[in-house]
């Protein structure tokens, strides 16, 4: 008869380490995490290597805090049995929770190696690897996971995001579609897969993925708001209808004010300071990044207090400094709308910004919740909410001409007495170089902008400028590798040799792009934003076509603040009439170019402080509005 090993003595009130991982997890079980994990650690100290009791530990670590506790004792664990996979991974999860993702990376390879038949580990790792932005480590990992086990369906849906993010389209769409045929009503499946087409510039495929998304997953916000994103870029989509999907998606999610929250008991003084809080997951190296820093930073702190909630991931150097110019920051990645919306009613702010709408991280719902008495949508790209909680938008009269676009928006418009748009250059932009044509012999069109915006009409018309200009090339930026690209613009007439097609690239590359480029042609029914301030702050006059909705006017509006109307157009033939005209006038190409920066330090389009004083006025006439209503 065998007899059972003892265990040591833990105390007078705990006989041994199994006893202290019971009442630990009736601890847990209870809600009294705090006790829980004092048990699981007074286990540790005696066995540090007991499954149960790290568990508990990782588990109260993910849910209940305790991160940096976790990583010492599965460090200890690791170090007492570095052959044990489960603690090897589990202080790679923890590591991962707390943000210490190298650390992580560096777990899931250890255990990967312990184990390197294990499916699950190498998606972890691929995980790890995406978070620190080594796409390619990361595909790596995906593939070999997809390999080991190709019967999982989330194994190719992971496979397919990082081939995304790698350029990899025609792979990612073939990842995604596997992952649909192993399990055909996952609505993430559809939803990545949708977002994919549209990266290709297949706007009826990706509207049919997404619209499949939302009726599997139809509580889903993001998803919903993928679809509506995508309607902007569909030429066969009019305003009208795409504002209508916009009330639907408001009507579905948008819930009433959640009973029993107190209302809004901030102090009604209208001309006190202000508390204005900006939201966005985009404080980073990213194109609202870039725009809003300079924005906070002139913002007068007599008239304003500036708190920010941030929802960005993956933190940089950007974030640092956007940072600095708040003078509260919340972290609330991760953090549930009601979370926020709390603590949004503690810090008692008067007006509340978004700056992402519809796009990848939106916190709508937590705007419709309305946690702030005032709320407005500026900056993410211009278009409505559809949220009947959010009260303004902020425009210009260029943008949106009064009474051509306010009956599709929810929002009342508010327009800037000067342009809505400012640029932010950077201290190592790549200065202007002299007109390319002048070396090349042969004029340069280029587009920039994302190429799902490059729909069938906008290549026949560049197909019929490229025609009268012999000799001419066309620049494109595609998104990744894919076949479709130059499937796309050989359809429409636009032969290989003419076209040069260019990957996504840092700013520094990407800005350096313009130096091979004349002309720049803005498609349509969606436009350039700041892909055209960009091109024009490398000397590149862009000719655009004036949309019927603020997404296809903002070309329209930039370039009336420069004063060069005159490359506005109100006709498909027009557009191509001005595109040729400028081609065949070298000399006025060359003045433009020379003159270009001039010309938009001399239109305020670099005045980021004189924006701040005009949102400030507006914030503070909408704060009056609120002031004057009855309590």
């Amino acid at each position: 008869m065998s007899r059972r090993a003892p265990t040591r003595t833990l105390g007078p009130s705990l006989r041994d380490v199994d006893e202290a991982v019971e009442r630990g997890l009736a601890d847990e079980r209870a809600g009294r995490v705090r006790q829980a994990h004092r048990l699981y650690e007074t286990a540790l100290a005696a066995d540090p290597s007991n499954a149960r009791a790290l568990r508990g530990v990782v588990r109260l670590s993910r849910h209940g805090g305790f991160t940096g506790a976790a990583i010492r004792l599965l460090r200890r664990a690791v170090s007492v049995a570095p052959e044990r996979v489960d603690c090897v991974a589990d202080l790679g999860d923890v590591c991962s929770w707390a943000g210490r993702v190298s650390e992580a990376v560096a777990c899931y390879r250890q255990a990967s190696a312990l184990s390197p038949g294990d499916a699950e580990l190498l998606t972890r790792l691929g995980y790890a690897l995406l978070s620190t932005g080594r796409v390619f480590e990361s595909l790596h990992a995906h593939g070999r996971a997809v390999r080991i086990r190709p019967d999982r369906a989330s194994g190719h849906l992971d496979l397919g995001t990082a081939q995304c993010l790698a350029g990899h389209l025609d792979e990612a769409v073939a990842s995604f579609r596997t992952a649909i045929a192993l399990e055909p009503d996952w609505a993430d499946a559809h939803n990545n897969l949708g977002h994919a087409l549209k990266e290709q510039g297949r706007l009826d495929d990706a509207v049919e993925a997404f619209r499949r998304a939302v009726a599997l997953a139809p509580g889903e916000t993001q998803i919903h708001s993928n679809l509506l994103y995508t309607l902007w870029y569909h030429p066969s989509w009019p305003p009208e209808a795409v504002f209508e999907e916009h009330r639907r998606w408001a009507e579905r999610h948008e819930r009433e004010r959640v009973p029993g929250l107190p209302m809004h008991r901030n102090d009604r003084t209208p001309d006190r300071r202000l508390r204005v809080g900006y939201v966005s997951p985009d404080f980073r190296e990213h194109p609202l990044g870039l725009l809003i820093e300079p924005v906070l930073a002139a913002h007068d702190r007599r008239a304003v207090e500036v708190v920010c909630y941030s929802d960005a991931t993956r933190p940089d150097a950007r974030t640092a400094r956007i940072r600095d110019h708040a003078d509260v920051w919340r972290q609330t990645a991760g953090l549930s709308d009601a979370r926020v919306e709390h603590q949004i009613r503690v810090d008692r702010i008067d007006v509340l910004v978004d700056l992402t709408l519809h796009m990848a991280g939106s916190r709508l719902p937590l705007f419709a919740r309305r946690p702030a008495p005032v709320q407005v949508t500026y900056l993410a790209y211009p278009a409505t909410s559809g949220l009947r909680a959010m009260d303004y938008r902020i425009t210009d009269a260029r943008l949106d001409p009064p009474e051509e676009t306010d009956a599709h928006h929810t929002e009342r418009l508010v327009r800037l007495t000067g342009s809505y748009w400012r640029y932010a250059p950077q201290p190592d932009d790549p200065p202007v170089n002299p007109l390319p044509a002048g070396e090349t012999g042969h004029v340069t069109f280029g587009s920039l902008n994302n190429f799902c915006k490059l729909n069938p009409a906008v290549l026949e018309l560049w197909a019929r400028i490229l025609d009268a200009m012999p000799g001419s090339q066309l620049a494109v930026l595609v998104n990744g590798r894919s076949a479709t690209a130059p499937a796309a613009l050989a359809d429409r007439g636009i032969a290989p040799e003419r076209a040069r097609l260019l990957t996504r690239a840092p700013r520094g590359d990407y800005l350096r792009y313009y130096h091979a480029v004349d002309i720049g042609l803005d498609p349509f029914p969606c436009g350039g934003h700041t892909t055209t301030l960009d091109a024009l702050w490398m000397g590149v006059p862009v000719v655009t076509l004036v949309g019927r909705t603020a997404m296809g006017r903002a070309a329209a509006s930039q370039l009336a603040a420069l004063g060069l109307g005159e490359l506005v157009a109100d006709s498909p033939e027009e557009y191509v009439a001005i595109a040729v005209a400028l081609a065949r006038d070298r000399g006025r190409l060359r003045d433009l170019r020379a003159t270009m920066r001039e010309r938009m330090r001399a239109a305020a389009l670099l005045d980021v402080t004189g924006l701040a004083r005009e949102l400030e006025a507006a914030y503070r006439q909408m704060w009056i509005a609120w002031c004057a209503r009855p309590t």
